[in-house]
């Protein structure tokens, strides 16, 4: 029997320890996996509170991830174990959706008439509670301008204060943005350009096309029930909208890169929903408090890297941090200035160059950063000797043989998870740029090497085929595996096959454009014969009004 929340990935934050184990085992009952840390296949969040770390995060990088009232799913236990009749998408609209402004006390002030009315429904509308008046117990003041009582006395009690746009941007985003983007205090220019980089939920905006937001800022506001996600798709069906929105979310978390435009086939197997986020978001430590981290980790992967003793090389002082706790939380020991313990694994910045790599012993393991994101999404330990994302490239990436790849762009397709993650890195490394648009003009694209061995040896009839390989198969387009680029990436291969190419495809235009100017000079000759064509062709036209 199909469980309710199969294909669910949930995560909490803010919730007791109790209500929160209740929640793991009632969730895990009906289908769902339950993550103790924001993993990037999360699919959707369950808050008990809108000022912790994780759901900031989400708030900010995760347009993809929909929040949940804490008590959805033991309600939505209740129901299942009665054995009642009910449609997921229906039960998450009717009770499920974290309303955006849940449980908070907001007060105005300073603002029109108008516009109070229609901000007081608003707030009343999607969960909070309008102040009419100013007290110790409301979390926000919300003002046009700085000045009156109201203000002094937020200002003097540490309430958060706001300028009125952030309502309409936490309309727009249906959570909880940052209130400084719309401080007082920076000017109204800089306040539009916060509300205009506000990402809409897109996995709202994919079921329901009427937005909030809208109507926030035009019209009478609407409750959030109005607008929601039903049941999550498996990660390899997922739309083209949402894959894009999910690329451009994890290169913002991976490297801080600005969101670029993609274009993807219709039939893809990437997906980076199933990749893995990066040690400065994948661990909250180190952040600030969340109730729910003094619970003891019960996942198989807090004994992962279990006799391993690391010693960091080449991080900012941040990151060596945040990868330290990292670490150590799944079982790893690690070498500090203080030890004298001996490192099994020296880990290194996965972009440093070799003329900045210490002198290492032949015993200890050379690695980068993404040793431990590769062994985190698989499950298990995944050492270069099995796995070459997880080596040290740098001798790759500054080698003289590398540098034709400097401005080049390199299409890619069939990769998924942590490998989709790495080889775009690794492309980025080399100074070329990832592309995910393919066309006639493309010199070469980049495939799994298990995917370029099905091709060697079965042939293309046999394999399921992304659009791109079947395209570049029928253009004669080089392929290349992602272990060339890895080990041996020479521009030189590509400019032999393409070479080879083009002195294949020479004779076949030759005698294209030979047919056509044979074709130009018969019409030509026979003026009956061409004005007979073009009576057919002006009879079609009008067929076609």
């Amino acid at each position: 029997m199909e469980k309710p929340l199969n294909g669910f990935v949930l995560c909490c934050t803010g919730i007791e320890s109790d209500l929160r184990s209740d929640i793991d085992a009632k969730s895990k009952s009906m289908g769902a996996i339950h993550r103790l840390d924001l993993m990037s296949d999360v699919t959707h969040m369950i808050a008990a509170s809108v000022d912790t770390p994780k759901y900031r995060y989400v708030v900010s990088k995760r347009p993809d991830i929909i929040f949940l009232r804490p008590d959805f799913i033991p309600k939505l236990y209740r129901k299942w174990i009665e054995g009642e009749d009910f449609e997921i998408h229906a039960e998450i609209r009717d009770y499920g959706l974290l309303p955006v402004f849940n449980s908070l006390r907001i007060c105005l002030s300073n603002i029109p008439v108008d516009i109070r009315q229609k901000y007081s429904r608003l707030i009343k509308d999607n969960g909070g509670e309008y102040m009419s008046s100013l007290s110790l117990s409301t979390n926000y003041l919300v003002v046009a301008a700085p000045k009156g009582e109201k203000y002094e006395y937020a200002i003097k009690n540490d309430i958060k204060i706001a300028h009125f746009t952030w309502l309409d941007a936490c309309a727009k985003r249906e959570a909880i943005v940052d209130p400084i983007d719309y401080s007082l205090d920076i000017s109204e220019a800089e306040r539009a350009l916060n509300f205009e980089k506000v990402v809409r939920p897109f996995n709202n905006a994919i079921l329901d096309s009427s937005r909030l937001s809208e109507q926030s800022s035009s019209g009478p506001a609407k409750s959030l029930k109005s607008s929601l996600s039903g049941k999550p798709a498996k990660p390899a069906r997922l739309s083209r909208l949402q894959r894009k929105l999910s690329e451009n979310t994890w290169n913002s978390i991976m490297e801080s890169v600005a969101a670029d435009s993609i274009v993807q086939d219709s039939n893809e197997v990437e997906t980076e929903q199933q990749s893995i986020p990066p040690f400065d978001v994948v661990d909250e430590n180190d952040i600030a408090p969340d109730t729910e981290e003094s619970e003891p980790r019960h996942y198989s992967e807090d004994r992962l890297f279990q006799g391993h003793v690391f010693k960091l090389y080449g991080f900012e002082k941040d990151k060596e941090k945040l990868l330290s706790q990292f670490l150590k939380d799944r079982g790893a020991a690690l070498v500090t200035e203080n030890s004298a313990a001996s490192p099994t694994h020296f880990l290194v910045y996965h972009k440093l160059a070799p003329c900045e790599l210490p002198h290492i012993s032949e015993s200890v393991e050379l690695v980068t950063e993404w040793y431990a994101e590769q062994s985190i999404y698989h499950h298990e330990l995944r050492p270069p000797s099995i796995c070459l994302y997880s080596s040290y490239l740098g001798k790759i990436i500054y080698s003289e043989q590398a540098k034709p790849f400097k401005g080049k762009k390199i299409p890619i397709t069939g990769f998924s998870g942590a490998n989709l993650l790495h080889i775009k890195k690794l492309i980025e490394a080399l100074e070329a740029t990832p592309d995910r648009c393919f066309s006639v003009e493309s010199e070469l694209l980049i495939v799994p090497h298990d995917l370029v061995l099905a091709l060697e040896n079965s042939g293309m009839s046999s394999i399921r085929m992304t659009d791109k390989i079947r395209f570049a198969k029928e253009f004669g387009i080089p392929i290349f595996s992602d272990q060339w680029l890895l080990q041996n990436p020479d521009w030189s291969e590509v400019e032999s096959r393409l070479a080879i190419r083009q002195r294949i495809r020479e004779p076949h235009e030759g005698r294209a454009r030979k047919r056509r100017h044979t074709k130009s000079e018969n019409l030509k000759s026979d003026p009956d014969r061409s004005s007979e064509l073009k009576q057919k062709k002006n009879s079609k036209s009008e067929m076609i009004k």
